[in-house]
Parts: structure tokens; C-alpha cells; sequence
């Protein structure tokens, strides 16, 4: 639907486990900017393994990626209360709609409702199957503009760039230019 348009299809007929894993904008709202936090911070081989490891230990034997352990690793790092914290992704949808050869940002945002621990790694890995079911998908970007999600201050908005890019396909037409 266009901005301030209802929903393409009713909320209350969609499956349950879709209503808790997309909450529409009711409106938007202008707000002071809130900073915003772009990290990097190089972790060797060793490390990452260290931290999927202890994740993987409190998924109780569910797999997990190493995107899952430092996603987990990085939202305890900012110390939310409560049993759960909400965080959002940035996430393909080349795959799920099978659309592999789409020009541009095949992406949208998705909501997720994380155990506050160690634990969230595998709560996180238990989710998206869901989150990128194309029936899910495709409902989804029917109840708001472009699928968009209402995020509240103080929620976390991850972005990785480990599928984004495949770097083995990369090619240039020439070498760079040289001064002469």
C-alpha cells in the first residue's frame, strides 16, 4: 500500500507468529535525529570461533552462525534490562522471492523479539525461517509501505554485509590509473 493507505489484506486473518513478527508505523513522526552507531571491529578467526562456540553452548545443540554469535555478542554489549530486547535486520529477499537477478536494494527490515542472553544467538537462528518465508514476505509488504517496520528509540538495527557482496565474483575492466 501507498503511504497512509489501509493494509492490502486484513491483519487479523494472517497467522499469528506474522502479526508478533511485523508491528506496522501507525504514523510517521518527526523526531530529533538520534545518532546513530556504525561499528567495526576486527576480530581474528580464533575470536569469532571463541564467541560462537559459547553461543552455540546456550542454544542448547540449535545451530547457529557466526553472524548469529556477533549479532548476540554485540546487542549484550549494550546492556538492555528485561527478559527480552527487540532488534531489527536488514535482510535479502533476493532468495526467498527467488528474484536472484534484481537491479538494486532487494532488502527490507525485519523485527525480531530476542531472548536477553546468550540464548539469543539460537532464539535468533529458530526465527528466520519465518522471517523469510515468501508468504510471510509477501504479506508482510502488504500491511505498510515497503514492508516498513515501526522501530522505537532505543532499539538496535543490524546490518551485515557478509552476504551482500560476493567477492569471488568481483571484476574490473582494467587496473587502476596511473599518473604519468
Amino acid at each position: 500500500p501507498g503511504p497512509g493507505k489501509p493494509p492490502l489484506t486484513e491483519r487479523s486473518a494472517a497467522p499469528q507468529i506474522w502479526q508478533a513478527m511485523h508491528t506496522p508505523p501507525e504514523m510517521f513522526e518527526m523526531e530529533e535525529a538520534v545518532p546513530m552507531a556504525v561499528l567495526s571491529h576486527p576480530l581474528s578467526h580464533e575470536q569469532c570461533a571463541a564467541i560462537k562456540s559459547r553461543m552455540a553452548a546456550a542454544a542448547d545443540g540449535g545451530k547457529v552462525s557466526t553472524n548469529d554469535a556477533l549479532l548476540t555478542e554485540l546487542l549484550l554489549a549494550f546492556k538492555y534490562e528485561g527478559d527480552h530486547a527487540k532488534v531489527h535486520m536488514v535482510m535479502s529477499l533476493r532468495d526467498a522471492l527467488s528474484i536472484q537477478d534484481l537491479w538494486g536494494n532487494g532488502v527490507f527490515t525485519q523485527s525480531f523479539s530476542l531472548v536477553n542472553s546468550e540464548s539469543a544467538a539460537g532464539d535468533l537462528r529458530r526465527q528466520l525461517p519465518g522471517a523469510l518465508a515468501s508468504d510471510y514476505i509477501t504479506w508482510k509488504f502488504g500491511q505498510s509501505p515497503s514492508g516498513r517496520e515501526k522501530i522505537s528509540r532505543g532499539e538496535c538495527r543490524f546490518n551485515s554485509w557478509v552476504k551482500a557482496l560476493d567477492v569471488t565474483k568481483l571484476h574490473f575492466g582494467s587496473g587502476g590509473a596511473t599518473e604519468s
